[in-house]
């Protein structure tokens, strides 16, 4: 059997589309996944790949659940909106990611339950840390949380843009890189206007 890879050209689209049953002028985010095949020299996944894969989908759940609770319980409509745009931007890269894992025959985390045991005790921590907290300060440490977190997560994506034998994750990887840097420096700058 003559090893090959599928090259996976993901393009997102946003369509306006109205839903039968919905207001007029509903909106709905459709995407669209154009499919191009390749011939290469390796079918299988590298387990460099499996694991960034791996990574950056458990870094998604992390953020995701962090900026739920920032949401629920930040009072600042200025956090509130920050972690709005957290999770409306996760839920678009982790869609994208899960189905480029599932095109490599992968699976990786999609919700808390689906983390490593590491990854779970991990966010168990930064949520009790983020209990304890209220007001003002919640705010700065909740974006302090996703400031580092970010960090965390700019380095795997980093190494997978730099790694990854597939090219299809390295493109994955390159495409987010600016979004995650621009998520952090926002916490940044409202931490530091919190701060002052």
């Amino acid at each position: 059997m003559q090893p090959f890879l599928t090259r996976i050209a993901l393009t997102t689209a946003l369509a306006a589309v109205t839903a039968p049953g919905w207001p007029a002028g509903a909106q709905v985010e459709q995407t669209i996944i154009q499919r191009t095949e390749t011939t290469t020299i390796n079918s299988t996944n590298s387990q460099t790949d499996t694991r960034l894969l791996a990574s950056m989908a458990e870094f998604g759940v992390r953020e995701l659940a962090l900026a739920e609770v920032a949401l629920r319980r930040s009072k600042n409509p200025t956090v509130r909106q920050y972690a709005s745009e957290v999770i409306a931007g996760h839920e678009r890269n982790d869609k994208e990611l899960q189905l480029l894992a599932a095109d490599k025959n992968l699976t990786v985390p999609s919700t808390r339950k689906d983390l490593s045991a590491r990854s779970q005790s991990k966010l168990r921590s930064l949520l009790d840390r983020m209990t304890v907290w209220s007001g003002e300060r919640f705010d700065r440490e909740y974006l302090n949380l996703a400031y580092s977190n970010q960090t965390e997560g700019l380095r795997e994506y980093r190494a997978a843009s730099a790694q990854a034998a597939d090219a299809d994750v390295r493109a994955y990887a390159e495409r987010n890189l600016e979004t995650l840097e621009n998520q952090q420096a926002i916490a940044g700058a409202i931490a530091k206007r919190l701060a002052s």
